[in-house]
């Protein structure tokens, strides 16, 4: 039975393993992270409750989930269906409805 060479250490701590493999340099694993996050896909579909999207990384700060809420209700305003709300509801009503388009974290 042949052993494989031990790269990177003498003898594994008490109660540890031996490393058996390349050592990987501080760059390369910061690019491998990278490329692995890079790889991650946002995805988002239509449910019965609204309009979903995963995307990668860390849940947005309370600041920014208000910045994206003010600017999707701004897009909803330039849109037809604002246009079909004011009639059907009238602008105070339309107005309400508005405010609740929220973006939410889940």
């Amino acid at each position: 039975m042949s052993s494989a060479p031990l790269i990177g250490c003498d003898a594994a701590p008490e109660g540890g393993a031996y490393f058996l493999g390349k050592v990987m340099s501080k760059k390369k694993r910061k690019l491998k992270m990278r490329d692995r996050q890079s790889k991650a896909q946002a995805a988002s579909w239509l449910g019965g409750d609204g309009l979903h999207a995963s995307v990668p990384g860390s849940a947005p700060s309370p600041e920014m989930l208000d910045d994206m809420t003010r600017r999707y209700q701004q897009k909803i305003r330039k849109s037809p269906l604002w246009d079909e709300m004011v009639r059907e509801f009238g602008a105070e009503e339309a107005e309400r409805i508005l405010a609740k388009f929220r973006v939410e974290i889940r």
